[in-house]
């Protein structure tokens, strides 16, 4: 995230902290009162409804959404009267109180990616992953990254499609801890 310049002018993507599992909803009703386009990055996953398996969508970022909104002339704070906003994220003092922004590259390569199904996790995954592999990650914010595999979250002998493993990525110049779906994963 990074903060607005003053010689900037024009909308930007900003970050709505909301109550998880409310953040479709919540889009939804900052559209519907305040008019301000609103991306909830989504995920195809499989899910259980009613005893019988189904693809759902789900919100990539628990609690997080990204209404856009020009700091200058609209006023952003009438996101914070929405039912279920926390808060929005990066109000800083030496900002003059504005919010921080995502830039619109990210948010439109995040749209690119969803549209081409980089975030469909119901795909079969491969087997046969292990603790300290190096992988390749396929799919997401982080593709074309390489990795360790540090653990897997489900406790079992081998990688299955509702697995998920923590990874260690070299990113901006540190060790970064993520956790992603076995499916997003390719061996190297």
């Amino acid at each position: 995230m990074t903060h607005p310049n003053t010689s900037y002018s024009g909308p930007l993507w900003h970050v709505a902290m909301v109550e998880t599992r409310g953040e479709i909803d919540v889009a939804k009703d900052i559209y519907d009162t305040l008019r301000y386009p609103v991306f909830v990055p989504a995920e195809r996953v499989w899910t259980v409804s009613r005893g019988r398996r189904v693809i759902a969508c789900k919100p990539m970022f628990s609690g997080y959404i990204f209404p856009r909104v020009d700091p200058y002339r609209e006023d952003w704070q009438r996101i914070l009267d929405i039912d279920g906003v926390i808060d929005v994220l990066g109000k800083p003092v030496s900002n003059h109180g504005r919010p921080s922004y995502v830039p619109t590259v990210w948010v439109d390569a995040m749209r690119r990616a969803q549209d081409m199904g980089a975030f469909d996790r119901t795909k079969i995954a491969p087997d046969g992953f292990k603790i300290n592999d190096m992988v390749r990650v396929s799919e997401g914010p982080f593709a074309g990254f390489n990795a360790v595999i540090t653990e897997f979250i489900a406790k079992m002998r081998s990688a299955t499609a509702s697995k998920r493993a923590k990874l260690l990525v070299a990113f901006m110049g540190r060790m970064t801890a993520i956790e992603m779906d076995v499916t997003a994963l390719e061996k190297i």
